[in-house]
């Protein structure tokens, strides 16, 4: 039985997509690849085929990628869907694009591994996976509040000795500490004004709803984010 994941990669730039196909030949005992160059074609394979995880450029050939994101929302709620652009997103339209239902977002040029580690994060539940240097905290905790995972995230910043931990039961905050004494929310305010961080995700086993106890990730990381606005 082939148990290997799909991901679709959609963008215009035929010569990204041929480096991504040859990328990805060293993943490919987990995961099969398919590439579109626009949406309706994107569109005919997700009727077509089972697809796991999507990867869109937000810029696409007179269309927005942003457009697909949401109607794979409504038509298929259960694919993943991964936003990427070439130029540099602010992070209030950062929280907008995760709110609104991407799993996360990449900057390209990126390689597959960067996206393999993504899905890693959803299929291969029982191993640890060390993010992207590129990927943001906030992006991450937001990407897990929207999916109501559980995790158990290390976070170090290179250097400065400093680090922190947080855990996550089924999209709620459990527990969150830095080794100066931080805890809660005030840690994830530490830890989100922190610069190149270094992020392994560890998954969890999900707990029963009567067994877990905490704050909503979603809410946690709204005050933290407002009061770094505030700083």
């Amino acid at each position: 039985m082939d148990n290997r994941k799909n991901i679709l990669i959609v963008d215009k730039d035929n010569v990204f997509l041929h480096a991504l196909k040859k990328d990805f030949a060293d993943h490919a005992e987990f995961y099969r690849v398919a590439f579109a160059t626009h949406s309706a074609q994107a569109m005919t394979i997700m009727k077509k085929f089972v697809v796991h995880l999507m990867a869109v450029n937000i810029n696409l050939a007179g269309e927005s990628g942003i457009d697909l994101l949401f109607w794979v929302r409504d038509y298929y709620p259960n694919i993943h869907v991964v936003l990427y652009t070439e130029v540099n997103i602010h992070e209030e339209y950062k929280r907008t694009l995760l709110y609104g239902g991407a799993a996360a977002l990449l900057q390209k040029p990126f390689h597959a591994d960067d996206l393999v580690r993504i899905a890693d994060n959803f299929y291969r539940k029982n191993e640890s996976s060390i993010l992207p240097d590129f990927v943001k905290l906030v992006d991450v905790l937001q990407m897990v509040a929207s999916e109501h995972n559980s995790v158990h995230l290390e976070v170090t910043a290179p250097g400065s000795h400093r680090a922190g931990t947080i855990t996550v039961q089924n999209g709620y905050l459990v527990a969150a500490t830095t080794t100066n004494g931080r805890i809660g929310v005030e840690a994830l305010i530490q830890m989100l004004s922190w610069a190149d961080l270094s992020i392994v995700v560890n998954k969890l086993p999900p707990k029963a709803a009567d067994q877990v106890f905490g704050m909503s990730l979603e809410q946690a990381v709204s005050q933290a984010v407002a009061r770094l606005d505030e700083t």
